[in-house]
């Protein structure tokens, strides 16, 4: 058990003491556990696509996106923001590292929990896969360091080489894990991946990685990573339910997700996430996502903390707050109970959702 839960535990037991002593009946132990713990019947997840040209161009997006995030994460009951890779566009410019540094730190200085992976961009050998780069020469290790990595309170730990992370989070009672991979994961690293879920057999699994869901003579489908990817480790592990990733900036961009069954019939929904070739490198778009398991689905939206604060605003064309497009915002459906099953058969069902929708609180903040 974690601090977190011993001090919990000590409030019950003190509370508990405290009724004893004035004559008030103590509830059976179950009783007391059930009113003490309020269930969830959603949280969200936020994504961080591409952020290489705010890094080299335009900061203040970036540091937009992480200001909002550091101020509302707690409000919106946000367990984990993602970042997707290509944090910098040239990783041999300390400007764009040292700019990319102070808009994860305020994430950090808020104590909002951040996964984070290297894309293409971010490391000097893109054209190799993980066993072949040197890691003295690599700034992306020096920056994001397994020890800086660490002080996040969802970190569960990197592999051997450093470019591959884990996180944990509980919601409703359950623990999920998010896979953070990095550019080209060799095999090695999907054994580490793999082990990761061994160790973490009942936990649903969000893979994240920088390049996996793109476009091949515009019609979208699995890149050839993305291939490798569902071969050799998506496909045959019933555990992941969901990946994210960014890299294509395909301007054609149409319902950027699919969806197929892997080997236990089950199905994975694979989203693409990637701004980079709007205004401004972006416009400060980030993709917000609500697990409402009340419903059975997962909401994703679009929005620009910058554009809702009248900055990086294209002239003469439309500049919402929001995208509503079909590729930006849509419901993904997954009978979350259903779906777990065969790993995690105790999770919970919630006869009502929220009041209020997280998303509709993200558009209030937007207002």
């Amino acid at each position: 058990m974690n601090k977190r839960g011993w001090r919990q535990v000590g409030w019950v037991v003190a509370c508990g003491a405290a009724l004893a002593a004035c004559g008030a009946a103590v509830p059976p132990k179950g009783q007391l556990a059930a009113q003490s713990v309020q269930p969830e019947s959603s949280f969200m997840l936020m994504a961080l696509p591409d952020t290489q040209y705010y890094s080299a161009y335009w900061p203040e997006h970036f540091k937009r996106q992480t200001g909002w995030l550091a101020a509302h994460a707690g409000e919106l009951n946000v367990k984990l923001t993602t970042h997707l890779g290509d944090i910098v566009d040239m990783p041999l410019m300390p400007y764009q590292w040292d700019r990319a540094d102070q808009a994860m730190r305020q994430l950090e200085n808020a104590g909002v929990p951040y996964s984070v992976l290297p894309g293409n961009h971010d490391i000097l050998l893109s054209v190799a896969d993980d066993r072949h780069r040197v890691p003295g020469g690599e700034e992306y290790l020096r920056r994001f360091s397994p020890a800086r990595a660490a002080q996040g309170s969802t970190f569960g730990g990197r592999d051997a080489t450093g470019w591959n992370e884990y996180h944990t989070f509980t919601a409703a009672g359950q623990e999920f894990l998010v896979l953070a991979l990095n550019w080209r994961a060799s095999a090695q690293t999907l054994d580490w991946a793999r082990q990761v879920m061994r160790e973490h057999p009942s936990s649903p699994t969000i893979l994240t990685t920088h390049d996996l869901v793109g476009y091949r003579s515009g019609e979208l489908g699995l890149t050839s990573n993305g291939e490798y990817l569902w071969k050799n480790l998506i496909e045959q592990s019933n555990q992941i339910f969901l990946t994210l990733n960014g890299h294509d900036y395909n301007s054609e961009v149409r319902g950027a997700r699919i969806s197929r069954l892997n080997a236990a019939g089950q199905g994975v929904d694979m989203v693409l996430v990637d701004y980079q070739n709007g205004y401004q490198g972006g416009q400060g778009y980030l993709r917000g996502m609500e697990f409402d398991l009340a419903r059975g689905r997962i909401e994703m939206m679009t929005f620009s903390p910058s554009l809702a604060a009248g900055v990086g605003h294209k002239p003469g064309r439309p500049n919402p707050a929001e995208l509503a497009q079909e590729h930006s915002h849509f419901f993904l459906n997954v009978n979350f109970r259903e779906r777990f099953a065969a790993f995690a058969p105790d999770f919970p069902t919630f006869a009502a959702p929220r009041e209020v929708s997280l998303t509709d609180r993200v558009r209030q903040t937007l207002r």
